[in-house]
């Protein structure tokens, strides 16, 4: 099989060929071949990655807008044109919402045929869709509605100004610290933990359970507020277990899936909400637990399980298209 690989932000192909070591070799001695993309967008590196490997470190979006993550899409769609076709598809973080919103779409307008026939999600936020308009609003709705201490709507902040020294909480992914239109190069790397706010999972309408962490990481869908406010783009809604599509149906991903999940991952919440999304039509949707935290451990144990899981899947995939 061939699989197209797409990294995390604020990472680039190399380093997440180098995060998938020991898979990817055991795979390749198997006859099964990978091609990884890099993102189009610079942006500060991801945690601790810049002190270990080199740049550029880039992402496919900076922010969750439907210019943007169009914008995204097209262009792996062109890879597929180009160096493809690909069977399999394999994402960590952005790049696994990346490629899950990738065959969601895709399934809207072909709900016959495939994508991909396997796809591998690692530590992956939820897919961002296309057709949903109105994510930011419906975040500040359940977080005025259910907080004590809501984060202020856009009206509010409109007089403050950030000071260039502030560190920003993007929620979702770690990455760029300033709008698309600014530059970065100067602006301190963004924590990688949600915003935090002090209702609890069960307060929030059930579009949103799924999506909170535990401990502090209780921001309903991750959104990057501060730099929303910044830019006052409109962004998108992701993709859930429990929300239906405009024509009234769950969506879903029907080919056999693995899922890497750390329990100690801030977005371990958004990440098993994936797997709600996928498994349809008798698909499985496989989970790999590690006790870490927003990574791919090179733990032999966990890679072993890792690799048996989508072996075993990508007999499945045979199975299922030959």
């Amino acid at each position: 099989m061939r699989f197209l690989c797409l990294h995390g932000m604020g990472t680039n192909s190399s380093i997440f060929e180098a995060q998938l070591g020991p898979i990817v070799s055991d795979l390749e001695a198997q006859g099964h071949e990978f091609v990884f993309v890099d993102g189009q967008i610079e942006c500060d590196a991801a945690d601790e990655i810049k002190s270990l490997f080199p740049g550029p470190y880039l992402c496919y979006y900076s922010l969750p807008t439907s210019q943007q993550v169009s914008e995204a899409q097209d262009c792996i769609h062109d890879t597929i044109e180009e160096e493809g076709p690909f069977d399999g598809v394999i994402g960590f973080s952005q790049g696994a919402a990346l490629a899950s919103s990738l065959m969601l779409e895709h399934s809207k307008k072909n709900p016959v045929d495939d994508l991909f026939k396997i796809g591998v999600f690692a530590g992956a936020s939820l897919p961002f869709d296309l057709d949903d308009h109105n994510g930011i609003g419906r975040w500040i709705a359940a977080n005025t509605t259910n907080n004590s201490n809501p984060t202020p709507l856009p009206s509010q902040e409109k007089d403050k100004r950030r000071d260039s020294s502030d560190s920003v909480d993007s929620g979702y992914e770690s990455g760029s610290s300033t709008p698309p239109s600014s530059s970065s190069s100067s602006s301190p790397s963004p924590s990688r933990t949600p915003s935090t706010n002090s209702a609890s999972q069960s307060s929030y309408p059930s579009e949103f359970a799924g999506e909170l962490g535990t401990g502090s990481h209780t921001d309903p869908l991750g959104f990057p507020t501060p730099l929303w406010f910044a830019t006052g783009e409109e962004l998108l809604g992701r993709y859930h277990p429990s929300k239906k599509s405009s024509t009234g149906v769950n969506a879903c991903i029907k080919v056999p899936t693995v899922h890497l999940i750390g329990s100690k991952d801030p977005y371990n919440g958004q990440s098993r909400s994936l797997v709600g999304l996928c498994g349809g039509e008798g698909a499985s949707a496989a989970v790999v637990e590690h006790g870490e935290g927003h990574c791919v451990p090179r733990e032999r144990g966990f890679q072993g399980k890792a690799l048996r899981e989508i072996e075993r899947c990508i007999t499945l995939a045979y199975m299922r298209h030959g």
